[in-house]
């Protein structure tokens, strides 16, 4: 049986001049302004609605585990607390170690959020405002990645699109 050989790949020399897919409109309109305080005004506005959209409390066995990782790490700047005695309450979404320490039983990262908050804006009350700030900041960044890639944005007028 005759095995085929194969050749090297042939390097192709590319163009000087990059073709871009949509045409490109260089505007300059001196109240550009205004798009971006609108953007910034309707995002502000759904962080607003989002803060003040509150669902009630479940009274089953969650005990706001977020809360309690973000408590712990304020008051006693550490992810886990040691019961005082064998008779205090723990909830069922906490996790205790061999060696008697207890867990929340969520990962630590939204209650670190939750914990740089409330030392930030000096109450636990800040806590609230993590989800939507959460929220609102991938919806701003969207906007301002599509105002900047599609034509007609920053980086299309600079030509590095």
């Amino acid at each position: 049986m005759k095995m085929a050989s194969l050749s090297p790949p042939v390097a192709v020399p590319l163009s000087s001049k990059l073709t871009t897919v949509f045409p490109q409109v260089v505007e300059n309109h001196p109240r550009r302004w205004i798009s971006y305080a609108l953007l910034v005004i309707l995002v502000g506005l759904f962080a607003w609605a989002m803060a003040g959209f509150h669902q009630p409390a479940n009274s089953g066995v969650d005990q706001n585990g977020y809360m309690t990782t973000a408590r712990m790490l304020v008051e006693h700047h550490r992810l886990y607390f040691t019961p005082h005695n064998p008779y205090q309450f723990v909830g069922h979404m906490m996790i205790q170690t061999p060696d008697g320490r207890i867990y929340a039983k969520y990962p630590p990262g939204m209650g670190v959020l939750g914990a740089l908050a409330w030392m930030i804006g000096g109450g636990s009350w800040a806590i609230y405002l993590v989800d939507p700030v959460c929220t609102a900041r991938p919806c701003f960044l969207r906007c301002w990645a599509f105002g900047t890639c599609w034509p007609g944005g920053k980086r299309a007028e600079s030509g590095e699109a």
